[in-house]
């Protein structure tokens, strides 16, 4: 893990795994119980990329943490009412399934 001034990263590797991240670019936003909004930029690079501030993107991810606790991809539906297992435990398997899915059925109408 690489810690940068306001900022974190994480390398990855492995085969695919470029393709399989890479529908985590864009912003995630937790959502407190007290109401505040916090946005969180995710970017996904291969190596030798040169990193860019520019457009964040799109939701990618919304955590709330309120009385109604859930994590959902607004791109795809997908829910689940286990946060602390997405957040402390990095259960995201049905996120990037989904994600998945959903960019191979765009290619396939493209």
């Amino acid at each position: 893990m690489e810690q940068l001034p306001g900022r974190l990263g994480v390398r990855i590797e492995g085969l695919s795994t470029y393709q399989l991240l890479a529908n985590e670019q864009g912003l995630h936003r937790r959502l407190t119980d007290r109401g505040s909004s916090l946005l969180a930029p995710v970017r996904v690079l291969r190596e030798g990329d040169a990193e860019d501030d520019g457009d964040q993107g799109e939701i990618v991810r919304q955590y709330h943490e309120g009385r109604r606790q859930f994590v959902k991809d607004p791109r795809t539906g997908t829910r689940t009412a286990n946060v602390k297992a997405v957040l402390n435990e990095g259960k995201l398997d049905m996120f990037l399934l989904a994600s998945a899915r959903a960019a191979a059925t765009r290619g396939r109408h493209s």
